[in-house]
């Protein structure tokens, strides 16, 4: 929490509890576009505060890179 404390919690306005639950609620998806052989991975419905999270963890290092991975 300390890592999110000033760039998120306080930027954002938001509470401990509430990160523990976009922690909980984020979800990968992964697709397969039809006119390639290669699948896609990319972080469900992510907003402001799940980038400003995800880039104070460093988690896009668990989500598998491909050419058309989009961050």
């Amino acid at each position: 929490m300390e890592q999110l404390r000033e760039p998120v919690l306080e930027e954002f306005e938001i509470s401990e509890e509430t990160i523990h639950r976009l922690l909980k609620e984020l979800r990968l998806i992964t697709s397969k576009p039809s006119d390639t052989n290669k699948p896609e991975f990319v972080i469900e419905d992510r907003g402001a505060i799940e980038n400003a999270v995800i880039q104070c963890l460093d988690l896009e290092r668990f989500i598998p890179e491909t050419d058309q991975h989009e961050l």
